[in-house]
């Protein structure tokens, strides 16, 4: 009986997966390389404001001006999402492109503002406690970021057209020109000896506006839109769902901030907060493949493709990052090649780095479960619960930080658990959200 209940189980999985075929996949790898295209760049970036004549003064400077622009570009962060649930026609698409140029002229308008009026300034030094060479750093990168800010909101809309179209092969052109052109602009302007950071910033922005171009061209060219199309949304409608979703991203943006000012609190916190990063970054790198499966699955839902085989693909990609992070994690000499040769991680660094990565490395299908309900969630136009998601996710993270420096030996313990817990809380209430979503697909599906 047990046998053949097993392989019945495997006979599904297996059909859902072959229903499935390429396309998850040739969805999900640009997808999630597009929301990870920062991290990508970064370490490039960095190596080259390395060779700068102050190089401390130029990746700090840098590294708080964009932090600062992003978080101005915080609407990029759900364009996408929005893209992928309301533009199912040509009308309804001019309808959300509308909606989204007010969202760009209002983020540009704001970075502008910060760029060129005295309020810029105060931010970088009074906000981000920024003095000297680093300020100067900072406040000549800000004007070349500007343009970046309205640039990146398009490339996620236009990104979550070609999700909803079938034509990744443009995205992956668009993500390989922005990337060459960001490195080789900024190195040729800091060989005319432009100053480092402005340098970095000007990259970033012709990367973004090259990559955008080549998509508005795609754009252009025009498609054929795949299942029903819906009805043309309006702009309280839109923004009613919008507003939700940007509210809960900018709730995660206080859990590293949590987690440090925990663990300084903690024993030996220099080294857990440092071995805590590394196994964070190491962790985040290996999970690459389920970084897109949110904006994967609405596509596919899009597509009309059963919510239980879009799901079974889902929590494959989960499981094979999953085998990933365990072997980075538990494998002694997997783990030495990461942390210890790659990283140069060693002593003490390197021994908590790994015990983080132990408790962190069991993450990826909780995250992949917390992408399909959300993506659920985000289908059926239910966009407030994620405020209260977000907000559960917070708190479960505050007791957990809470309870770990009570009884932690060590600082890294206070991050790792308050990582975990709070992931693993969002993936359970994420779930119990989105039962009803989750059902409602698929009967409409059947």
């Amino acid at each position: 009986m047990r046998d053949s209940a097993r392989k019945g189980v495997a006979a599904r999985v297996l059909g859902d997966l072959v229903r499935i075929g390429w396309r998850g996949p040739r969805l999900a790898l640009p997808a999630s390389v597009n929301l990870g295209i920062a991290g990508l760049l970064a370490p490039v970036i960095n190596a080259l404001l390395a060779r700068a004549s102050d190089p401390e003064a130029a990746i700090a400077g840098f590294a708080v001006a964009y932090g600062l622009m992003a978080l101005i570009a915080i609407p990029q962060l759900r364009i996408q999402q929005l893209t992928l649930v309301f533009a199912r026609s040509g009308p309804s698409l001019a309808k959300v492109r509308r909606f989204i140029s007010l969202l760009a002229l209002a983020s540009f308008s704001v970075g502008a503002l910060a760029a060129i009026s005295p309020l810029g300034g105060w931010l970088l030094a009074k906000g981000f406690g920024l003095s000297g060479a680093p300020l100067e750093q900072a406040s000549v990168a800000l004007a070349p970021l500007v343009a970046w800010i309205p640039l990146a909101c398009f490339r996620t809309h236009f990104h979550g057209i070609m999700l909803a179209t079938g034509r990744t092969g443009v995205m992956w052109s668009g993500i390989a020109i922005s990337l060459a052109a960001a490195v080789l602009s900024t190195a040729l302007l800091l060989y005319l000896d432009v100053p480092a950071a402005a340098a970095a910033a000007s990259g970033h922005s012709i990367g973004v506006a090259l990559e955008v171009l080549i998509l508005f061209a795609a754009d252009r060219a025009g498609y054929a839109w795949p299942g029903e199309a819906a009805a043309v949304p309006g702009y309280r409608e839109l923004a009613r769902f919008f507003g939700p979703l940007l509210v809960a991203a900018l709730l995660p943006s206080v859990t590293i901030p949590i987690l440090h000012a925990a663990m300084a609190r903690a024993p030996d916190p220099a080294t857990g907060i440092a071995a805590f990063t590394l196994a964070r970054s190491v962790v985040h790198l290996a999970t690459i493949p389920i970084w897109g499966l949110q904006p994967t699955l609405l596509a596919l839902f899009g597509r009309g493709t059963p919510p239980r085989a879009a799901a079974t693909f889902a929590y494959a990609m989960g499981l094979g990052a999953l085998a990933i992070t365990l072997a980075i994690s538990y494998l002694g000499p997997v783990n030495d090649l990461v942390l210890g040769q790659l990283l140069g991680a060693a002593g003490a660094l390197a021994v908590q780095g790994q015990a983080a990565m132990m408790l962190l490395a069991l993450l990826p299908p909780l995250m992949a479960m917390e992408q399909v309900y959300s993506s659920a969630l985000l289908a059926c136009r239910r966009a407030n619960p994620f405020i209260w998601i977000n907000l559960l996710r917070l708190a479960i993270l505050i007791l957990t930080v809470a309870a770990a420096l009570l009884v932690a030996p060590q600082a890294v313990w206070v991050g790792a658990a308050g990582e975990f817990a709070g992931l693993m809380g969002e993936a359970l209430v994420t779930m119990g959200f989105g039962r009803s979503s989750y059902r409602q697909l698929a009967e409409a599906a059947s």
